[in-house]
């Protein structure tokens, strides 16, 4: 019997044999050799020299990785969908306030509960918070915060918070004034102070406070409420290069051109670093500080600086669109005290005050005291009262010898024993 297989082999070789040739026989192509600089690198093996790049193994992975595969096809495509903004969402927040203002403050205050959209809003708004006239808070020695409230009758909080717990209680509460007794303000604290009050104020009284800033940051601090009036009173500045030098400089009446009324007052003779150049600011202010008074201390303020202040007083126009006028003598006067002045005394203020003087008087004097009376040609202007103080050297008093008998000897003994001696 024929084997198959052998019989199958002669069938290709004559069907080989058998068939036409072509023309035109496709030769592989041949890639150039690599050089190496190995010569220990071996040459890769085949029959025209080298492989070609596109039948490599590494082409082959890559062709792989690039083809999808059959469960990449099934599965569903991911569609992002767009969130939804209710209506809400969609209001800015100044219209939802006047919304909300609607409501009284029970219901004004239970609409934080409503989403996260009406907490913000209510969280932000003033309308919901309590108005109080006045405001204190007060420091213990263990750096917590007591809020004082007059509501009814004048309490202290029951228990002391933290400078952090009190923003939020703060947060509901809308004063005009605010006080701070004995606290020690630093740049954490101000940020205290900025989220709890944040809103335009009408007086704001430092009373014993210790103060850890530059005057730079007592501006900015004062500019984010926007008081008409500031005090300090028998505060002290620990960040200051000396004992004596108080960080208030001209800064901060040029970060604060609102201010109608500064208070500063202090035990000690401290000086401030203000100069005439916040005087000459009072010709560029809409309206003429009220009250500004440096007691108790001294500056940089010369006598020019004054005169150049009672100048922008005499000269003041009346305010625009004002059709009647309130008669002076039912108007508070304008109180200016600028401390003691150095290198001055008194012959030299009066010399220096006399062409003024003919639209004023002299109301008192002394080797260490200058008062002085203004009154403005305009109507709508209360009369001016200015104060200078001068730094007097007394003279070495004459102190006679003692003549008590201090310096002559004498002995307890007395005089019967004298004489039996004698």
């Amino acid at each position: 019997m024929p084997n198959p297989i052998l019989a199958i082999r002669r069938k290709a070789s004559s069907f080989r044999e058998n068939r036409v040739k072509p023309l035109f026989v496709a030769r592989p192509r041949i890639m150039p050799e690599a050089k190496t600089t190995d010569s220990t690198a071996q040459k890769p093996k085949g029959k025209c020299g080298l492989v070609d790049p596109e039948y490599s193994l590494e082409n082959f992975l890559n062709r792989l990785r690039s083809t999808p595969s059959v469960f990449a096809s099934l599965r569903k495509p991911t569609v992002k969908r767009a969130r939804l903004e209710t209506c809400i969402d969609a209001l800015p927040d100044t219209c939802l306030e006047a919304i909300l203002g609607n409501l009284d403050q029970k219901d004004f205050l239970s609409a934080r509960l409503v989403c996260k959209k009406l907490n913000t809003v209510v969280q932000k708004s003033t309308l919901g918070r309590k108005s109080v006239s006045r405001l204190q808070l007060n420091e213990d020695s263990q750096g917590q915060l007591y809020r004082f409230t007059p509501l009814q009758a004048p309490h202290f909080d029951r228990y002391a918070l933290p400078p952090m717990g009190v923003i939020a209680p703060m947060r509901h509460l809308k004063a005009r004034m605010i006080t701070f007794d004995n606290i020690t303000i630093n740049m954490g604290m101000v940020e205290v102070f900025e989220q709890a009050v944040d809103y335009t104020l009408d007086e704001v009284v430092f009373d014993f406070c210790h103060f850890n800033l530059s005057d730079f940051e007592i501006g900015h601090l004062l500019r984010s409420w926007r008081p008409r009036s500031v005090s300090f009173i028998n505060c002290d500045w620990r960040d200051s290069d000396s004992s004596q030098t108080v960080a208030i400089s001209d800064s901060l009446f040029a970060l604060n051109t609102q201010l109608q009324s500064f208070v500063f007052s202090n035990i000690g003779c401290k000086k401030l670093l203000v100069s005439d150049r916040t005087l000459q600011r009072f010709d560029q202010l809409l309206h003429l500080p009220h009250s500004f008074q440096l007691a108790g201390c001294t500056s940089n303020i010369t006598l020019s600086g004054i005169s150049g202040a009672i100048n922008a007083y005499l000269e003041s126009c009346p305010r625009p669109n004002v059709s009647y006028h309130i008669p002076a003598s039912i108007l508070p006067p304008y109180l200016w005290e600028f401390g003691i002045i150095e290198n001055a005394n008194l012959q030299e203020a009066l010399q220096h005050f006399a062409p003024l003087l003919k639209h004023g008087y002299v109301a008192q004097s002394s080797s260490s005291n200058l008062e002085l009376r203004f009154t403005s040609a305009q109507r709508h202007l209360a009369p001016l009262y200015v104060t200078i103080g001068f730094r007097v050297t007394l003279p070495m008093a004459f102190v006679s010898p003692s003549v008590d008998g201090d310096d002559i000897p004498w002995d307890d003994s007395d005089g019967e024993n004298d004489t039996e001696s004698d």
